[in-house]
Parts: C-alpha cells; sequence; structure tokens
C-alpha cells in the first residue's frame, strides 16, 4: 500500500515541475528574443527563413546575376500598406488583423516587417508578405493617423 502511494506522490510531483516550466517559459517567453531552439522536440517542424517580398524601386541597377527584369512603374504598389509592429503579442495580433482588414477594405496591398513575422508566424499562419528591410528603407512612407475609436471623445 505504501509504495503505491509514494509512486502516486512521485508522479504528482513530476506533474507539478513539469506544468510549473511550461507555465514559466509562457510568462517569460519575452525574454528570449531568438525563441527557443525546440527543433529536437518538434523535428517535423522545418527551421526556413520567411519568404520576403523584394521590389525594384525606381533607379535600382539590376546585376548581372538578377533572375528576372522588374516592371518600370509596378501599378499595385501605389497604394502600399504597412504597420509598424509595437506592443507585446497580442497587440501585434490587433496590429495584423487590423492591417488585413484595412487593406483588403480599401483596395490596398499590405505588407508587415519582419519583426511582426518573426513574432506571429511560429503560432499562425501568415498569409500577408514580408517586406524586405531594403525596401523599407529606401521607400519614402506618408504616416497615415488612425482614429481611435475607444477614445473618449466618441463616447455618448
Amino acid at each position: 500500500m505504501w509504495l503505491r502511494s509514494h509512486r502516486q506522490l512521485c508522479l504528482a510531483f513530476l506533474l507539478v515541475c513539469v506544468l510549473s516550466v511550461i507555465f514559466f517559459l509562457h510568462i517569460h517567453q519575452d525574454s528570449f528574443p531568438h525563441g527557443l531552439g525546440l527543433s529536437i522536440l518538434c523535428p517535423d517542424r522545418r527551421l526556413v527563413t520567411p519568404p520576403v517580398a523584394i521590389f525594384c524601386l525606381p533607379g535600382t541597377a539590376m546585376g548581372p546575376n538578377a533572375s528576372s527584369s522588374c516592371p518600370q512603374h509596378p501599378a499595385s504598389l501605389s497604394g502600399t500598406w504597412t504597420v509598424y509592429p509595437n506592443g507585446r503579442f497580442g497587440n501585434q495580433m490587433g496590429q495584423y488583423a487590423t492591417l488585413l482588414a484595412l487593406a483588403q477594405l480599401n483596395g490596398r496591398r499590405a505588407f508587415i516587417l519582419p519583426a511582426m513575422h518573426a513574432a506571429l508566424a511560429p503560432v499562425f499562419r501568415i498569409t500577408l508578405p514580408v517586406l524586405a528591410p531594403e525596401v523599407d528603407s529606401r521607400t519614402p512612407w506618408r504616416e497615415l493617423q488612425l482614429h481611435d475609436w475607444m477614445s473618449r471623445s466618441t463616447r455618448t
């Protein structure tokens, strides 16, 4: 009888330890900037680089190794929208959803920055393309101010 209850206590203690480690990693996930290297635990999940959208900007010289020619003035780039990711995971989820909805409703193309892709892609299937850092640094962005519908001015 004593061996059986001792075994149950050991299993319960082991279960509490495992759940505590999982809870600790969940709470402190922001402490690991490059994520946890769990490829041993999940061998079927490949660590691949995210797809990056590359566009030829005006004045870009085509190198000898270029695989295709760039169109002179792509019409789809005239209304490209992106968002700078701010906040933690939940905020970035909201920013992604808002960007996607606004772009679809207004007939614009939407791109996300690599930082947002790195935060959301391990959990969600991301459909928006990633904007290349070269394009981000060379594009003259115009910042749009959105009305905060949760502000006091909209309360009745």
